[in-house]
């Protein structure tokens, strides 16, 4: 299921906003989550409540947290910006993972044979993913 049916069973948006919000993702290349926020048919904190709902996941607040360096050096750099996603916390036995978009990552197979570890998927709101990403890797976590 896509992220536009689950925000759509939900209820968070209309088929009308979902119809518009796909033609304009169409345009700029962005997630239909962001359009949808962008255009003011749904607030950032909506869409990640509609996800924790439907996909049963915790919502985590990144504002102040700053993982320890051992724990970001779990997976490469290179990971991170292209899966947009950071570890936050790990057991020994389980990582856990933040994450804007839980229905992206299909490289979980890769993170679980690179680290060893079962991988635990919470979400968070994208700017602050984009935030912490930026505070551990400098300006290329612009990229």
């Amino acid at each position: 299921m896509g992220m536009d049916a689950l925000l759509l069973d939900s209820g968070a948006v209309t088929e009308e906003q979902i119809a518009e919000a796909r033609t304009e993702t169409q345009r700029t290349g962005e997630r239909i989550d962001q359009a949808l926020v962008r255009m003011g048919h749904v607030t950032a904190r909506t869409v990640l409540e509609a996800l924790a709902s439907q996909l049963a996941m915790e919502i985590v607040d990144l504002a102040e947290l700053d993982p320890p360096e051992a724990l970001t050096s779990l997976i490469p750099s290179r990971l991170i910006f292209r899966l947009h996603c950071m570890p936050i916390a790990d057991d020994g036995t389980r990582l856990q993972l933040a994450t804007s978009d839980p229905l992206q990552l299909a490289e979980l197979d890769e993170l679980r044979l690179l680290t060893g570890r079962e991988i635990e998927l919470v979400l968070a709101d994208n700017d602050d993913l984009r935030a912490l990403i930026r505070r551990r890797y400098g300006v290329a976590g612009d990229t």
